[in-house]
């Protein structure tokens, strides 16, 4: 899960150390057609089992900017999917 403010990760080693409220660095490489990829802080919100949701900090304007539009082209996919498998298998009215 990605999201503007935040992203859910599934990390097998648990951040073996690091506890809530704790900041982490991060680097996000977004599959755009740039293969855009920069650094953020994160702070750790919430831990289950192998599962962290991490809250960006101090995140620039042109790394907002990057997940906006990185969310917005995954977005626009799942929408077209969505059509195509209505269509597909007859759920269009």
């Amino acid at each position: 899960d990605l999201g503007e403010g935040g992203i859910r990760l599934r990390v097998p080693h648990r951040f073996e150390g690091c506890h809530i409220d704790g900041v982490v660095g991060l680097v996000i490489a977004l599959p755009l057609a740039d293969m855009q990829s920069f650094r953020l802080e994160g702070r750790i919100r919430h831990l289950s089992e192998d599962t962290f949701g991490i809250q960006f900090v101090n995140c620039s304007e042109k790394a907002r900017q990057l997940l906006r539009r990185y969310i917005g082209e995954r977005l626009r996919a799942e929408e077209g999917l969505f059509a195509y498998l209505k269509f597909r298998f007859g759920l269009v009215r």
